[in-house]
C-alpha cells in the first residue's frame, strides 16, 4: 500500500510539474506548484508511513524477490528523498515564476 502511494505520487507529481512548466515561463506556476506539493506530501507520507503502515515482512530491507522490495529503511530513505526533491523544486519553481512574472509585467507595460 505505501509503495503504491510512493510510486503513484512520484508519477503524478512529475506529470503535473512538467505539464505546468510552460505556464511557469509566463509567471503562472500554479500547476507546477501543485505537482511539487504532491511530491512533498506523498514523500512525507511514505517516510512516516514506513514506520507505522503495513509493509514487507522483513523489517529492514524488505524482500527484494517477492513483494515490493522495500522495507523500513528503503521506504524511509526514498520517501525522504522524494520530499526533499519536491521541496527543492518548490523553491526553484516559485523563485523562477516570481522572476518571470515581474519580467512579463515589464514587457507588457512597455
Amino acid at each position: 500500500m505505501i509503495t503504491t502511494l510512493f510510486f503513484l505520487g512520484a508519477i503524478v507529481s512529475c506529470v503535473l510539474w512538467l505539464a505546468g512548466l510552460p505556464a511557469v515561463w509566463k509567471g503562472r506556476a500554479k500547476l507546477s506548484l501543485w505537482g511539487v506539493g504532491v511530491a512533498i506530501i506523498s514523500g512525507s507520507i511514505s517516510a512516516v508511513g514506513a514506520m507505522t503502515l503495513p509493509r514487507n515482512s522483513q523489517l529492514l530491507f524488505g524482500s527484494a524477490g517477492g513483494g515490493d522490495g522495500f522495507g523500513l529503511i528503503g521506504l524511509f530513505i526514498l520517501g525522504s528523498a522524494m520530499a526533499a526533491a519536491g521541496l527543492v523544486l518548490l523553491v526553484l519553481t516559485a523563485a523562477f515564476a516570481n522572476y518571470r512574472s515581474k519580467k512579463f509585467i515589464e514587457e507588457v507595460s512597455e
